[in-house]
């Protein structure tokens, strides 16, 4: 009986220097964090001094031994509670990087100037993420006691777009001519992958804001729920059951055991494709002299990233209408299905890309004559799947042919039939949501303004890096339109029932951007009385439908038509339903049901 209480006690004992030493790390971590952001502002926000130079470069070791310690501390006190994590495999890679970059210190002052220089960037880029992670951490657990997860999402977009304009006022990362405003409407384009621009980036701001730019769009980009519940799974030991059902119903999945997987998909697949895009656009801009393009690297990494996010952001004053870029078609193509890949949506691209390693194997089969191994799947590609393939390959197709057929004697005059086609394509593709340009739009004809405008609106696809009331939305409301025409009971598409929820989302949503859009054209015209109409609903529709072009409105806008711009693309970028459900109070099923009568339609 005493030996089962002793060991009791010795279990209970070890039990609370675990608990000690877990809060005493993360302390640790969160102290840590702290100091590391805040070297970093201090090293690349402003400017120093040499006397404080070798004081930052001591501060960044210390943070690396308190880091080290603290993590070989914690594995060695509690080596179980280590091998639970989500993904322990991430954290312990972060600790191998540690030790190769504590261990490189030591022999820095021996090593050529190449090597020393990778050693230090390293140490800012592992010191910058384990400092996000702790802190992320620590701010996730803090909004779960007191939001729900759909509310932490719109939350999670307002603090980065906040975070964002604090960095981008610091004075390194910009060329002294920025106020908080334009800092705050960059940021907020940027995060929300709009693409319009107060500010000609490429002349406003430095390489350090540049990049704080990229860093911007790709969180944008990736989603600010698809990267802080990748964080949150990855090194967090705990997240709510309610947090993953919700992150279940976002991400689309069947089963909860599938959403880290996804979640990793999602981030594989966008870096891979990223940098199959950056050599694509590296070897595109090979030619081009360097004081056209400087930092060609730099360059082809920050547009494929931005064409893929469907940010539209450019290094270039003009965009892809500088004469630097205006005769290199193959770029357009690339960036052109950048921004095809980037809007068809992640569960789209999986599912597609299942399909075909599917049908790819079964081919391979029969070729070798393992016929036994042939699979057979009914209905392999969801019916969202093919509804969006279908319908992006009409919007491409038929808005190539018409841009061709509106500005023959217009923006493609002069062109050959091979540059008529590829500026067609990319004219076609870049307002679903791309927000690049290749042509001045301010001289389109009106066909083909309303062209673009209808584009505009119409967007990328479901849970993408575009925007729009996307492709799935407009198919379910125009086959809504033809039931009712022919006199149908059912909408049905590609021999499915679609249900009365669908549909009844599908013409809110519909409702919404055009009330939303009419409403913004009325407030700029308010706003901006010097500017054509034209041109402030072309504004309205861009910001809302985060498409990114402009006529040359956002640069001159007022401080009342910042504001307005910049409250109209966030809401298009989280979704005006989504929004205006969250601050709405929404009604709990109902125990009694009125009489039903007819109204005059």
């Amino acid at each position: 009986m005493r030996d089962a209480e002793s060991r009791y006690r010795q279990e209970l004992l070890i039990r609370k220097i675990k608990q000690v030493a877990d809060v005493s790390a993360n302390v640790v971590f969160f102290l840590g964090s702290l100091a590391t952001i805040a070297l970093l502002v201090c090293e690349f926000g402003f400017s120093t001094t040499p006397v404080f130079e070798p004081q930052i470069e001591k501060g960044y070791d210390v943070m690396l031994w308190i880091f080290l310690i603290a993590k070989i501390s914690r594995i060695v006190i509690d080596p179980k509670g280590f091998r639970r994590e989500k993904a322990f495999w991430a954290d312990f890679s972060l600790l191998v990087v540690f030790i190769l970059i504590f261990a490189g210190h030591f022999f820095e002052a021996e090593l050529p100037p190449v090597p020393q220089k990778i050693i230090r960037t390293g140490t800012y880029i592992v010191l910058s993420i384990v400092s996000f992670i702790q802190l992320s951490k620590q701010t996730v657990y803090l909004l779960q006691r007191h939001l729900k997860p759909e509310v932490m999402f719109i939350t999670g977009f307002l603090f980065v777009i906040f975070l964002g304009s604090l960095l981008l006022i610091l004075p390194r990362t910009h060329y002294g001519n920025l106020d908080f405003m334009d800092a705050l409407f960059t940021s907020a384009s940027a995060v929300c992958v709009n693409g319009l621009s107060v500010v000609d980036i490429s002349t406003s701001f430095t390489f350090t804001g540049q990049v704080i730019i990229l860093g911007l769009i790709q969180i944008g980009g990736l989603g600010i729920m698809t990267f802080t519940s990748f964080l949150a799974l990855s090194f967090f030991r705990r997240i709510s059951f309610s947090d993953e059902v919700s992150l279940k119903n976002i991400l689309n999945e069947n089963s909860l055991s599938d959403i880290f997987r996804t979640l990793i998909s999602i981030c594989l697949i966008t870096f891979t494709i990223e940098s199959l895009g950056t050599v694509v656009v590296y070897r595109q801009i090979a030619g081009i002299p360097e004081e056209a393009i400087p930092g060609k690297l730099f360059f082809s990494v920050f547009h494929s990233v931005s064409s893929f996010c469907n940010a539209g952001f450019s290094l270039l004053p003009e965009n892809m209408y500088s004469p630097v870029l205006r005769e290199l078609h193959g770029l357009q193509y690339t960036t052109g299905i950048l921004i095809v890949l980037g809007g068809f949506g992640f569960p789209i691209l999986f599912n597609a890309g299942k399909t075909l390693g599917h049908y790819l194997r079964n081919f391979y089969y029969r070729l070798t004559g393992a016929t036994a191994n042939i699979s057979r799947q009914v209905h392999l590609l969801h019916l969202s799947s093919r509804i969006v393939l279908i319908s992006t390959g009409i919007l491409i197709v038929s808005g190539t042919v018409l841009f061709w057929l509106f500005e023959q004697n217009g923006a493609l005059r002069g062109l050959s039939a091979s540059d008529s086609l590829a500026v067609s394509f990319f004219c076609s593709v870049t307002p679903r949501s791309g927000g690049f340009n290749c042509v001045d739009t301010t001289a389109l004809g009106n066909p083909a303004f309303i062209l673009t405008l209808i584009l505009m609106w119409i967007g990328a696809s479901p849970m993408s890096t575009g925007g729009g009331i996307k492709t799935t939305t407009l198919a379910v409301a125009a086959n809504n339109i033809l039931s009712v025409i022919r006199g149908k009971e059912e909408v049905e598409i590609l021999k499915r029932r679609i249900p009365i929820d669908t549909i009844r989302k599908a013409n809110a949503i519909i409702g919404l951007f055009l009330v939303w859009i009419i409403g913004c054209t009325l407030v700029l015209s308010i706003t901006e009385p010097g500017q054509h109409i034209a041109s402030l609903l072309f504004e309205a529709v861009s910001a809302t439908c985060t498409a990114g072009l402009s006529m040359n409105v956002t640069p001159s806008l007022s401080l009342a038509g910042k504001i307005v711009v910049c409250i109209t693309l966030f809401a298009g970028r989280v979704g005006i339903l989504t929004l205006l459900s969250r601050l709405v109070r929404r009604e709990k099923g109902k125990l009694y049901a009125y009489p039903e009568e007819q109204v005059i339609l």
